[in-house]
């Protein structure tokens, strides 16, 4: 993935794909991709990884998707 813009949130509830509501850290916006589900997980440039939640097609156009994020924190490969 190339581009994404990472929004700090607090005080967000999302329903995640179980049923259960769930409390978001972060909001990601990316371009539309259909093979992008609440199984993967983002990790940004610095190491930081994010549990997708909950995924919202915005505006329904399929151009970008926003996801519903809890950060995970560092991921120990990426800090060497």
């Amino acid at each position: 993935m190339n581009w994404a813009a990472i929004k700090t949130v607090s005080g967000k509830i999302v329903m995640d794909s179980v049923g259960r509501d769930t409390n978001i850290t972060h909001e990601i916006s990316i371009r539309y991709d259909n093979r992008v589900t609440s199984e993967h997980f983002v990790q940004s440039d610095d190491g930081r990884r994010f549990r997708i939640v909950s995924i919202e097609n915005l505006e329904e156009r399929g151009e970008y998707i926003k996801l519903f994020t809890i950060e995970r924190g560092l991921d120990e490969a990426a800090k060497t």
